[in-house]
């Protein structure tokens, strides 16, 4: 078998560096042959010189033959995308390494050796809430008794109001201490309980005195923006330590106040007692829908915006049972007046109780009133109802079916209905039209589980 052209031989030039040692790797007898066939058919001496270079030969040493397969084109626009995939030994590609796998921080091959262990439980404060919740009872009581009896007399007392300012700065001073005997990330169960209940009680309790102390001050008449200044901010400064929702809850009530009475400055002159009620449903709505949108920022959004739905149900129905006051005492004065043979000029309905007429207590403008009502009442659900979705806190669901709850039949109680029939049939069946409508929802969701 005729030997291939060396490297100073005519005819094409060998490079060397993919020459293979004979002594390093065993040649195998039917491949080498198949080589030297290859060679030899290589271009004779005296040939034209060579055309540009060809692609590259790749050899199969298991079957001895070789291919010629052009170079990939440069990957375009659209074009497959080369992706690195790490592989194992076995060329299988290595399974992901995160916390909890082999390999992990956590996991198998960690320092240490040992598997990742499960994620501890919340520390629990155990008796230190007990302590607590004693302590901030015992003191709390100690504040109200100062500062019911201060002012027995008519004057202050200072020997009882002194001594009920002494348990609100010990408590305060308490859930100070408590807050700084520890990190809030270590003994979190302990140090939160003993920051925690002093402080809330501490707050209320200062809230409680200042107008005992100060209304024959010359700040009595902006008492509630102080106390409820006050009261706000140290809710704030205890969150920031403790990050509890009770103090969330003390930080909504302190602006509760501050806003009741700034909606009573601008808006006070020019409500009629007529309307004060409808008044009062707009000033809670508004407020609730503030915090709740602006408390949505903090992360106490949930605690925020559940405290703040409390008020909200209880100021719409509070406007519905100012209404009903209204009529009950309406009703009754117009018993009064017919028995005397008074006619009725204030536009209210003539009935008939007992063969006898009277006058209901409904005027003509009340169902409007009533329907505005409701419809803050709507609107306050609709904004819980959304919340609820996005959250999936069970909290905003109670909101929505205590409103909903309490205004609607305080309503028709306020609009005296003749037939409560027709609104137990038509509230009935919008509740099962609604719930109806649910039912192929919880059915696509759980196909659409299945199938991920």
């Amino acid at each position: 078998m005729t030997d291939a052209p060396s490297s100073g031989s005519e005819g094409t030039p060998r490079d060397d560096s993919d020459a293979v040692d004979p002594d390093a790797v065993e040649p195998d007898t039917d491949q080498s042959a198949a080589a030297g066939a290859s060679s030899a058919d290589g271009p004779a001496e005296g040939a034209a010189p060579a055309e540009p270079l060809s692609p590259p030969t790749v050899t199969y040493p298991d079957t001895g033959g070789s291919s010629t397969t052009p170079p990939p084109p440069p990957p375009g626009p659209g074009g497959a995308q080369t992706v690195m995939v790490p592989t194992a030994a076995d060329g299988q590609p290595e399974p992901p390494v995160g916390p909890g796998t082999a390999g992990g921080p956590d996991g198998p091959d960690a320092p240490g050796g040992e598997a990742a262990a499960p994620p501890a439980p919340p520390e629990r404060a155990g008796i230190t809430a007990a302590l607590a919740a004693i302590g901030a009872g015992l003191l709390g009581a100690a504040v109200v008794v100062s500062a019911v009896r201060s002012r027995a007399d008519g004057d202050l007392d200072w020997s009882v109001y002194g001594t009920g300012l002494a348990a609100v700065v010990a408590l305060l001073a308490i859930s100070l201490v408590g807050a700084l005997l520890a990190r809030r990330t270590a003994g979190a169960g302990a140090r939160s309980d003993l920051v925690t209940w002093p402080g809330v009680v501490g707050i209320a309790g200062l809230g409680v005195l200042l107008p005992v102390g100060l209304q024959d001050t010359g700040v009595a008449d902006h008492l509630a923006y102080l106390v409820g200044g006050v009261v706000a901010a140290l809710g704030v400064v205890g969150y920031l330590l403790a990050r509890r929702p009770a103090f969330a809850v003390v930080t909504v009530l302190g602006l509760g106040l501050v806003y009741a009475e700034a909606f009573g400055d601008i808006f006070g002159d020019s409500i009629d007692s007529e309307d004060a009620a409808v008044w009062f449903a707009i000033a809670v709505t508004a407020f609730v829908a503030i915090i709740t949108v602006v408390g949505w920022l903090l992360p106490s959004r949930v605690i925020t915006s559940v405290t703040v739905g409390v008020i909200g149900i209880v100021g719409i129905a509070g406007s519905l049972a100012a209404m009903l006051v209204m009529r009950l005492l309406g009703s009754a004065l117009g018993q009064v007046m017919s028995e005397f043979g008074m006619s009725d000029d204030t536009g209210g309905m003539t009935s008939q109780v007992f063969g006898q007429p009277t006058w209901s207590a409904v005027p003509a403008d009340y169902e409007t009133d009533v329907a505005v009502v409701l419809g803050f009442a709507a609107g306050l659900t609709l904004l819980w109802a959304l919340a609820a979705i996005i959250t999936d806190h069970s909290g905003f669901s109670l909101l929505a079916i205590g409103m909903l709850a309490t205004a609607i039949p305080l309503a028709t109680v306020v609009l005296a209905v003749q037939h409560p029939t027709w609104w137990v049939a038509a509230l009935g069946a919008g509740g099962a039209v609604v719930l109806l409508l649910a039912a192929p929802l919880v059915k696509r969701q759980a196909a659409r589980v299945g199938t991920n």
